[in-house]
């Protein structure tokens, strides 16, 4: 494409010189005739070409920086469960803050687990008996590093500075070719006897916890996934087995 927009420039210039400022056949014989116009025709000819290829080179050049240099408005975000800090791979902490959710066994309770910041902007006093509810998380059992049953969840909402997307891949614990690991977890979700729906999120593998938190208050919980054969094709899979995680950008 950009070669025809050369020749067509060039094309576009010899005509306009050919011609001159005067017409008919008889002038444009004798300009062509005459050898320094027609050497000083060339020579424009190829201070024009030339030009062209800078100008092709500089936007090329801009075009390659803009590919490979992400702006200060793009990077993908995520949420780190379990840790207060972001890995460290080419990522910036948004926010350290404080897993939570609904309460466990309420039916009304909203499913999605979500990362509350330190700081909070708190609005009035509400009284009214027209409200939903959200609490603090707990690991429910050892099976997160061992240990940490009853502790409060931390997490970390991270930026990666490289990427623009990431993707959560359950029973993986490493990325498909192509994508970069942002860190490898366990399989974490609500127990399948509560009321309450919950979502599917990744438990960081060496898990993190809120200090003062040890006590069992209970509200949003956080529970190990295994596998139940039926629907779940086994194999590949096998029946009771917990299923690891992994968070991947690219």
């Amino acid at each position: 494409m950009m070669a025809i927009k050369i020749l067509v420039t060039v094309f576009v210039l010899f005509v306009k010189h050919s011609t001159g400022a005067e017409q008919g056949h008889q002038s444009k014989r004798l300009l062509m005739n005459d050898p320094d116009h027609v050497e000083t025709l060339l020579h424009q000819m190829q201070v024009e070409i030339q030009n062209l290829k800078s100008k092709v080179e500089t936007q090329e050049k801009q075009i390659h920086t803009l590919q490979t240099s992400p702006g200060q408005g793009s990077g993908a975000t995520y949420v780190r469960w379990g840790r207060k800090e972001c890995p460290g791979n080419n990522t910036e902490l948004v926010y350290s803050g404080y897993a939570a959710g609904g309460y466990y066994n309420e039916e009304g309770s909203a499913a999605e687990y979500i990362c509350l910041p330190p700081d909070p902007n708190l609005g009035a006093t509400w009284s009214d008996s027209h409200y939903g509810s959200i609490y603090g998380a707990e690991y429910e059992s050892d099976g997160f590093g061992g240990g940490l049953w009853n502790d409060d969840v931390p997490c970390a909402v991270c930026r990666s500075t490289t990427a623009s997307h990431t993707l959560m891949i359950a029973a993986k614990n490493q990325c498909y070719d192509g994508w970069s690991t942002e860190y490898v977890g366990e399989l974490a979700g609500g127990h399948h006897l509560h009321k309450a729906a919950s979502s599917f999120v990744c438990v960081d593998k060496n898990p993190d916890e809120i200090i003062g938190g040890e006590a069992g208050q209970d509200g949003k919980l956080f529970y190990p996934i295994k596998t139940v054969c039926g629907s779940l094709k086994c194999p590949p899979y096998h029946n009771n087995r917990l299923l690891p995680c992994v968070v991947c950008s690219r």
